[in-house]
């Protein structure tokens, strides 16, 4: 029973950290001490520990040659890496969902979605991003392949330091772009695709809708202004 208390505690200090460090409450290169987790968890060292060596072995965080722990501070090569591994992975699960997923399940994606443009009308960008998760990992989850899904908890767990950079274009965008042409069509794109099981058209907009990711953090990371004037060119 000890044992299996311990495993339990063990699994829940790795899920709050993995979730924060998807979420972007962790900066690329910011430094992570195993102690200090412990005291702001209320846990002891042992279960931070050995979550910690769970998301190195994940990529979600390194050790320096002196065993400094830190989150990675990615180049715009390995960035782009990531993107594309998304594309190729992220794509195929929807794909797959596409000939899968019943109406129901296209109801409830459908849901999803209304509450996101809900949230792109107020800009709510926490709200856009609990609900662009909510989505993606929906339709994924409707493939019922646990070797993808393990494959994008992954690479989202890898991405999710990028999200700052987002947010920053997120906010820029909301100044200078109305809210009903700066909300996620590319989500009503696979819907619509969706509705039709047309798998390969689920594939490519949901291609399309990662490398807007993309752009998004190039757009900070890189050149804001290009980027902000390629969006929006593309809008009209």
């Amino acid at each position: 029973m000890k044992k299996a208390s311990q495993t339990g505690l063990q699994q829940t200090v790795y899920n709050k950290l993995a979730t924060s460090i998807q979420k972007g409450q962790y900066q690329p290169g910011q430094k992570i001490s195993g102690r200090g987790l412990a005291k702001e968890m209320d846990a002891s060292l042992t279960p931070v520990r050995e979550s910690l060596l769970r998301l190195e072995a994940l990529g979600a965080i390194q050790a320096s040659p002196t065993g400094v722990l830190s989150i990675p501070d990615r180049t715009l090569a390995e960035v782009e890496q990531l993107y594309a591994a998304r594309i190729l992975v992220e794509g195929q699960a929807a794909a797959e969902a596409t000939a899968l997923m019943t109406d129901k399940q296209l109801d409830t994606l459908i849901d999803v979605e209304a509450k996101s443009n809900k949230a792109f009308e107020n800009f709510d960008l926490a709200k856009i991003s609990e609900y662009n998760e909510e989505f993606h990992m929906t339709l994924y989850g409707f493939a019922n392949n646990k070797t993808l899904m393990d494959m994008i908890n992954m690479l989202w767990l890898q991405c999710g330091p990028l999200l700052p950079s987002v947010y920053a274009f997120g906010k820029v965008i909301a100044e200078h772009v109305p809210a009903e042409t700066a909300k996620n069509d590319i989500h009503m794109v696979i819907i619509e695709k969706l509705k039709k099981r047309d798998s390969e058209g689920v594939r490519k907009a949901m291609s399309e809708d990662i490398r807007n990711g993309l752009l998004a953090y190039k757009a900070i990371a890189v050149d804001l202004k290009k980027a902000v004037a390629d969006l929006i060119s593309s809008m009209e």
